[in-house]
């Protein structure tokens, strides 16, 4: 669970949304720079971003990793984004909805084809001209020091 349950807040938001029409939402998981909330019917992941490695500001944070998604989507192996509210009125973080996918952990003994098969396929993509992504000459530093 969360340091503090957004869960109320994202169901408001949610309901403020013409065209999305759903059955509750529960917390399912913090990620390292992420709150993940379940929404139901349809069912999506409603992300609170809350931090960054990216350097970015929050606000920008979000739209960044929306527009990565929808770049991605034709892969097929990762989640489809659907709205992206960098600054949601009642809520104290950034909001990305996008598809769920359920799953489990993923465990290195016997995932490891699979994941490799999920990696090959994002960089079959190859990457758009105009892709707006931030890309580094070297990033294996930048790396290395947030892995301390």
């Amino acid at each position: 669970m969360p340091d503090r349950d957004f869960s109320v807040g994202v169901e408001r938001y949610l309901e403020s949304l013409p065209d999305l029409s759903h059955r509750g939402v529960e917390f399912l998981a913090r990620g390292e720079y992420s709150l993940n909330y379940l929404v139901r019917g349809p069912d999506l992941v409603a992300r609170l971003v809350t931090g960054t490695q990216m350097g970015l500001p929050l606000e920008e944070q979000a739209p960044y990793e929306h527009h990565a998604l929808t770049l991605l989507a034709p892969s097929g192996v990762t989640p489809k984004p659907y709205h992206v509210d960098p600054n949601p009125g009642n809520l104290p973080y950034p909001l990305i909805l996008e598809e769920y996918l359920p799953g489990r952990p993923l465990d290195y003994a016997t995932d490891l084809a699979a994941a490799a098969r999920c990696v090959a396929a994002v960089h079959a993509l190859g990457v758009p001209e105009e892709h707006r992504l931030q890309s580094h000459p070297d990033p294996a530093p930048a790396i290395l020091e947030e892995s301390r």
